[in-house]
C-alpha cells in the first residue's frame, strides 16, 4: 500500500513465451496476443504507481524495473 508505506520500487516480472499461445493457429495473432501480455502488462502494471508517484509530495528516488527471460528464444528454437 503507497499510502502507508510509500512504495519507492516496482518491479515487472512476467511474460509469454509463442509456446504458450499454441492455440491460436494465425502468427500475426498470436503476435498480437504476446505483444498484448508482455507489453501492455508492463504498462499496466506501471500505470496505476506512477500515478501515485505524481502525487506525493516527497523527493525520494523512485524505480521502475522491468525484467525479461531469454526462455523466448529457447522456446522457439
Amino acid at each position: 500500500n503507497d499510502a502507508k508505506y510509500g512504495i519507492d520500487i516496482m518491479i515487472a516480472n512476467a511474460g509469454v513465451a509463442p509456446t504458450v499461445l499454441e492455440n491460436i493457429s494465425d502468427p500475426l495473432e498470436q503476435d498480437r496476443q504476446i505483444l498484448e501480455i508482455n507489453v501492455m502488462g508492463v504498462m499496466n502494471t506501471f500505470q496505476p504507481i506512477i500515478s501515485k508517484w505524481k502525487l506525493r509530495r516527497d523527493q525520494k528516488p523512485k524505480q521502475l524495473v522491468v525484467m525479461g527471460s531469454p526462455a523466448n528464444y529457447a522456446a522457439s528454437a
